[in-house]
């Protein structure tokens, strides 16, 4: 019988467990990077959620090593940052997002050809 209530115990220690590892995965910072062309046009999106989180970012367009364009800005849970940038067909361009909620910092990146 003690074996029972000992190995029942140990169960629901186990499961609290694994609801609050879940938990704090769900509160994770997400960030989505999207970069399309069209025509000559770079379309830079970034969203970024963290549920409850003050949201701080800048989401950076580079050719290359050099920033040819930058949005900013901030929100709580959500930030959706958008910009565009007239580009060269041919060439290899770079997004990126960083920033911090809640103070931890987050990054993201994403490339692609015109």
């Amino acid at each position: 019988m003690k074996r029972l209530i000992s190995l029942a115990s140990i169960m629901v220690l186990i499961f609290a467990l694994c609801v609050s590892v879940n938990a704090a995965d769900a509160r994770a910072t997400t960030p989505n990077v999207t970069l399309t062309f069209s025509g000559n046009t770079a379309y830079c999106k970034a969203r970024i959620t963290s549920a409850g989180a003050s949201i701080d970012a800048k989401m950076t367009l580079k050719q290359g090593s050099t920033v040819i364009a930058s949005w900013s800005g901030s929100d709580t849970s959500a930030l959706y940052l958008e910009g565009e940038h007239t580009v060269t067909k041919g060439s290899t361009y770079t997004l990126e997002v960083s920033g911090t909620a809640n103070g931890k910092s987050f990054s993201a990146t994403t490339s692609g050809k015109c």
